[in-house]
């Protein structure tokens, strides 16, 4: 194959999200991950007493990774009635969460996402939640729009205002990669300028268990023991996750931050195996060098492979056995690249298991370490891995590939026939720090639609800043992510400091210590009879009012706003005309009682949002 890898096809994964057992976000997924974890939970008799099951559950697997509070939403965000989310899959309501923690990841608004084409493709799949809903005495009138599975992307595509494709892809337990794949082709082709992915898969009815447990797909034990000699089958988990794409060269032209370079995809079908759930080593073979094909690089250069590893004693045999004739094809290197399986961990989630493949091998490329699978004591005796390039990942070690760009291949197969993989490529992320030493001291903003949402969204910033997200980032970075990469709220916070000064103050960074204001954050414009986002994240003005409140302004600056901190407020009542430019040039050669403190705030805070390109 050729080595050479063109960026032309390449796209770039630009935001993630997700929600998995015992992970609230990826920083919770990972360090689970890196802390060998099994989040894997009996469930009560209560839960399944509930559902009125009639004949014994003795022989049954009874066991789950379940995400917490996923019946808990807030349905005012996002402009749906308690009654109308009361009757939604709880899928739709936990995707458009996840949805939003994305596009914030990414710094890309509504806005931006709405003027150009952007597509959604979500995998999902079940029919769990009409299971239940069809036990309810009455029909409300938005019992089918909160069952269809097609409004699990089309609701997305309506609260943010997008027109480009919107489709929700059931392949069963391949959902989500196929999702992907279809993203990639759309973005190739033109067709979209971003694209949103994701898989989610929240499974908790019985009927979902006693019918896999009498097929012998499950493990009774409540452990999914992936390429183990005692592997006898998976344990159901739940979880959504939710990535960001767009093509590499324009990721790259708008500076936006990188976690992966989508290489390569293929999808194909088992066509006649011996049974419709068969998996089949040929046609799995076929789809990973197809995948390479589409990538551009050869498999040799691979060194994780992420595995579907339900931990089923044919299917894990298999699944190894279609990797080795293909990695064959190329090399006759022995034991070259680690394999795993996040299933050990969270359990098999589904149409959601491609997308946390995704998220855990991107989180393993941003660390540079390959993390265990957990549950494998005994190597299944079916398996030779000394006669195959591939070896189990048995314990946390850390990632290299001798100076080359670290690969990792992902599969997914679905229980109807439907296979997939998908190439992934580390992103050298050189951070640009050159402006940290200019503009020593960054604006950071927060803001929300609600004071609790404020003051959580304070207690998270909190956590965020002892990861190794903040420490690895530049202050520019974070601050044009904070200021322009987000939705401006009413409910505001901010201060100007340098990265030091913002750990030096973490612990007394809580809700009571912050100067909070509601500021009106739109208005109407006449001519378009419509509401228009305001220009400026702090001012909170259009153009034509900024003007008329300079006096307002000014006393506000010099009589509230501490030296770190801060706390405006304006009154927004009627268009007066005016330029921003003539009140910010008239704003800097005004006298305060702190010149300097002025100064600072016009350099540091007012040119973030009026001239952000040049600041940034």
């Amino acid at each position: 194959m050729n080595n050479h890898s063109s960026k032309n096809n390449d796209i770039a994964i630009i935001g993630m999200a997700c929600r998995f057992p015992d992970a609230n976000n990826y920083d919770d997924l990972w360090k689970n991950l890196c802390e060998g974890k099994c989040s894997i939970k009996k469930t009560s008799d209560e839960s399944w007493n509930a559902y009125n099951i009639h004949e014994s559950t003795e022989d049954f697997c009874k066991y789950s990774g379940i995400v917490d509070d996923y019946d808990k939403f807030d349905a005012s965000f996002f402009n749906i009635s308690p009654r109308e989310a009361k009757n939604m899959d709880p899928q739709q309501r936990i995707l458009l969460e996840e949805m939003w923690h994305c596009i914030e990841n990414a710094g890309i608004t509504p806005a931006v996402l709405s003027k150009v084409k952007t597509s959604v493709y979500v995998g999902a799949t079940g029919n769990d939640y009409d299971l239940v809903s069809l036990t309810q005495d009455k029909v409300d009138s938005y019992s089918s729009l909160g069952s269809f599975s097609c409004m699990m992307a089309n609701r997305i595509s309506h609260f943010l205002g997008l027109s480009g494709v919107s489709v929700t892809v059931d392949a069963a337990c391949a959902s989500s990669l196929i999702a992907l794949h279809q993203a990639k082709q759309s973005i190739r082709n033109g067709e979209s300028d971003y694209s949103i992915v994701a898989g989610v898969c929240l499974a908790y009815h019985p009927w979902r268990y006693i019918a896999f447990s009498k097929s012998h797909m499950m493990d009774i034990d409540g452990k999914c023991k992936v390429f183990d000699e005692n592997a006898n089958g998976f344990v159901q988990g739940q979880g959504v996750g939710v990535v960001l794409l767009e093509k590499y060269d324009n990721a790259i032209k708008q500076k936006h931050k990188i976690w992966g370079i989508v290489k390569g995809s293929a999808v194909n079908h088992n066509n006649s195996s011996i049974t419709v759930t068969s998996p089949s080593v040929i046609k799995q073979k076929e789809v990973i060098l197809e995948a390479y094909r589409d990538a551009k690089i050869s498999p040799e250069n691979t060194t994780y492979i992420e595995a579907h590893g339900t931990g089923t004693s044919l299917g894990d045999p298999i699944e190894i056995e279609a990797l080795t004739q293909a990695f064959e094809e190329d090399t006759d290197e022995k034991g070259s690249c680690y394999v795993g399986s996040i299933k050990s961990n969270i359990g098999h989630t589904g149409s959601a298991a491609g997308i946390a493949g995704i998220i855990k091998v991107i989180l393993m490329l941003q660390n540079r370490k390959i993390v265990k699978t957990i549950n494998l004591n005994s190597v299944n005796p079916i398996i030779n891995f000394c006669e195959t390039p591939f070896i189990p990942a048995t314990s946390n070690c850390d990632w290299s590939n001798n100076d080359k760009k670290l690969v990792a291949g992902i599969s997914s197969f679905g229980f109807g026939g439907v296979n997939s993989h998908v190439i992934i490529e580390e992103f050298e992320n050189n951070i640009d720090r050159s402006d940290d030493c200019i503009h020593d001291k960054f604006p950071f903003v927060l803001t929300a639609k609600t004071l609790p949402s404020l003051k959580g969204n304070i207690e998270k910033w909190k956590n965020f800043l002892g990861t190794s997200s903040f420490t690895n980032a530049s202050t520019k970075q974070i601050s044009r992510g904070l200021t322009l990469g987000r939705e401006s709220f009413c409910y505001r916070t901010g201060f100007i400091m340098n990265k030091k000064e913002v750990l030096e103050i973490r612990k007394q960074f809580t809700p009571a210590n912050c100067a909070i204001t509601r500021i009106a954050g739109c208005y109407v414009d006449h001519e378009k009879n419509k509401k228009m986002e305001s220009k400026s994240a702090f001012l909170s003005l259009p153009e034509e009012e900024a003007f008329k409140y300079f006096d307002i302004f000014k006393k506000t600056l010099s009589g509230t706003m501490g030296k770190n901190m801060l706390n405006m407020e304006f009154p927004i009542d009627q268009e007066m005309p005016g330029g921003t430019q003539e009140f910010l040039m008239k704003l800097k050669a005004s006298k305060l009682e702190d010149d300097m403190l002025l100064e600072e705030f016009y350099d540091k805070v007012i040119a973030t949002y009026e001239y952000a390109e040049n600041y940034y």
